[in-house]
């Protein structure tokens, strides 16, 4: 086996995560369609991501690429599924954005103005 392959099963294990949802989330967060056997094929050490993956597994396990491929032993991860939850959140924000009209747009960039100057995130 090879280190990326230890570990992306150690990740997705160690959340609680079968590979299809695992494939099933990469693909809503991200757009990036992957099907559960590709997952299988990267544990095994049959297959290699592409560099687009990385960052995409990178970005949903909240760990460097560095760690993912055995470069370094710093995983650190932080709690991964508040992390899904707000990416989740964030790309609903996204899709329906372009749908909102002009008072629909002012009221939730006032929400979020409101929030942001509430609690020092600025």
């Amino acid at each position: 086996m090879n280190k990326f392959s230890d570990r992306l099963r150690y990740l997705r294990a160690s959340h609680g995560l079968t590979q299809e949802k695992l494939s099933k989330d990469i693909e809503e967060v991200f757009g990036y369609p992957i099907a559960k056997a590709t997952i299988s094929q990267y544990e095994n050490g049959n297959r290699e991501p592409s560099i687009s993956m990385l960052i995409n597994l990178a970005q949903y396990f909240n760990c460097s690429i560095d760690y993912l491929v055995g470069i370094s032993d710093h995983i650190s991860i932080i709690d991964s599924s508040e992390f899904m939850n707000k990416m989740l959140l964030l790309k609903t924000i996204v899709d329906i954005l372009p749908k909102m009209d002009y008072v629909q747009s002012h009221n939730l960039n006032k929400l979020i103005s409101e929030y942001l100057g509430s609690n020092d995130l600025k």
